[in-house]
């Protein structure tokens, strides 16, 4: 069953079991627009019978993944960026015991970026739906996998109301994204923002490992 996103430059991230030679693993591939592979598909749980994943992304632009893993009746849950880079390795969320083979695990964000699951297990004998949250910082804690996370963008001045920019980075390429994720323009990092209507955005940049960094435009 797979599970499907996307991002701000419309490319489509997608989670989904498939079954090899000793059971079944989840994997996680990108495409662009087009349908061309932006990532191709690369296994990102680490124990047989992991099935059902579902994905969400939050307004961070990162990705959040959970699925079932059957044979230790428990929930899996990671975090990755639009690169599928590990920011938090796959760990178990939800446990047996007190959980009871829960199955149909879905996953959500909220606008505080916190996450939330809710799955079905049969704990007290007959099968519900059960509920936990969890919140979601971007800590010291939280190193990548694949790579170390750097620190991530500042600028100058935030909120703004001509523009801004980014000190450091005054030559780089930038795109900024509304609050809905839609691209709204791609600037220089010495003058972000100008002619926009007040708001908030979202600057992105081309690097990757940078965090995408929160700005206002009051007028």
């Amino acid at each position: 069953m797979p599970s499907i996103v996307t991002d701000f430059n419309q490319n489509i991230h997608m989670v989904y079991n498939h079954r090899g030679n000793s059971g079944w693993d989840i994997y996680y591939l990108k495409l662009d627009t087009s349908g061309n592979m932006v990532i191709p598909p690369e296994k990102i749980s680490t124990d047989l019978n992991d099935m059902t994943p579902h994905l969400a992304m939050d307004s961070l632009y990162y990705l959040h993944a959970v699925w079932e893993q059957q044979d230790a009746e428990c929930l899996i849950y990671t975090k990755m960026d639009l690169s599928g880079n590990f920011i938090i390795p796959p760990i178990r969320v939800v446990i047996t015991p007190p959980a009871s083979h829960p199955v149909n695990v879905r996953i959500a964000t909220d606008r505080n970026n916190r996450i939330h699951l809710v799955w079905m297990d049969q704990r007290i004998g007959s099968e519900d739906i059960y509920y936990k949250r969890g919140e979601n910082y971007q800590s010291i804690g939280e190193v990548g996998i694949k790579r170390l996370i750097i620190p991530n963008l500042s600028c100058s001045p935030n909120p703004f109301s001509s523009f801004t920019r980014i000190p450091s980075y005054e030559k780089d390429d930038f795109a900024l994204a509304d609050i809905t994720g839609r691209l709204v323009g791609k600037y220089k990092g010495a003058k972000i923002g100008e002619n926009l209507s007040a708001g908030v955005y979202f600057i992105i940049s081309q690097n990757t490992k940078l965090s995408p960094l929160h700005i206002v435009k009051i007028k």
